[in-house]
């Protein structure tokens, strides 16, 4: 090949490779330029999202999620919340006696009256005959000592625990008040589920020996948060003393709760990322 036509053959693709780069330049620019309105639409319309989700999050219950619900909850305890009693005992010299005379705990499950979910008193129904009374000792856990226990020296039910005693002097009115424990707690050995209806009774010797005020409560571990499930409280109007009959105070404990789907440290993306997994 001759120089001049080497020389020919260098500018044409000199001016080939030139034309090559100026449209590579201006595609690429184009690129760039679509690329940044992209970003901005793509982040106007997640702060739109953001702003719209946000709002329609304001209408829910937003927490954290509980480490139990009570429908898990398997301990159930009576804690008395002052020291008196139902129906004052005055006793010689004008003295009102203050004292506790535990006769059972027993808990129903739908309406089920003739099984108890838990082990821990007196049959059901509740004889009229204390002979026939029994407390299961071994499914019953005391945070306070008690003043004594009676048990039966004869008869079918001999050396079986009939009751447990605390005297005011024992500090079963402040128990609740100062260490949010109860006095006496058992353990539920059936599953209870998710809206269940539970009917607590706290059974004492009579009315002039069971707490004027207290709740029942529950917790899935021994060790607590104990939860109040149901109060009462005859303070202000005390009942009329009756000894001929075990007293019985009895309270309904619902099992339904507030279920908490978010946690208070999502954020609208985690949520919306969580739901797009079960999609």
């Amino acid at each position: 090949m001759s120089e001049m036509k080497v020389l020919e053959k260098l500018k044409s693709d000199n001016s080939l490779n030139k034309d090559k780069i100026k449209s590579l330049q201006l595609t690429d620019g184009i690129i760039n330029n679509q690329l940044q309105i992209l970003t901005r639409n793509v982040s106007g319309v997640k702060d739109m999202v953001e702003d719209s989700v946000s709002n329609s999050m304001l209408s829910l219950d937003i927490g954290n999620k509980p480490e139990t619900t009570i429908h898990e909850h398997r301990y159930f305890g009576i804690a008395p919340t002052s020291y008196e009693t139902a129906a004052p005992k005055i006793i010689s010299g004008g003295v009102t006696q203050r004292m506790l005379q535990f006769h059972g705990f027993r808990l129903l499950k739908d309406g089920q009256h003739y099984k108890s979910v838990v082990d821990a008193g007196a049959t059901h129904p509740v004889s009229s005959n204390s002979a026939y009374e029994r407390l299961n000792l071994a499914r019953i856990n005391i945070n306070l000592e008690q003043s004594y226990g009676v048990y039966f020296t004869s008869g079918d039910n001999i050396n079986e625990s009939r009751y447990i005693r605390w005297m005011e002097d024992t500090g079963w009115g402040d128990l609740w008040n100062n260490t949010t424990t109860p006095i006496i707690y058992t353990r539920a050995y059936s599953t209870i589920s998710p809206g269940s209806l539970l009917e607590a009774t706290c059974i004492w010797s009579n009315n002039r020996e069971a707490p004027a005020s207290g709740h029942i409560v529950s917790a899935a571990t021994p060790g607590g948060p104990w939860v109040i499930r149901s109060s009462w409280d005859y303070r202000s109007s005390p009942q009329t003393g009756n000894t001929s009959y075990l007293y019985q105070e009895v309270g309904n404990l619902s099992t339904t709760y507030d279920h908490k789907v978010f946690n208070e440290t999502d954020t609208v993306w985690s949520v919306l990322e969580s739901l797009a997994r079960l999609i």
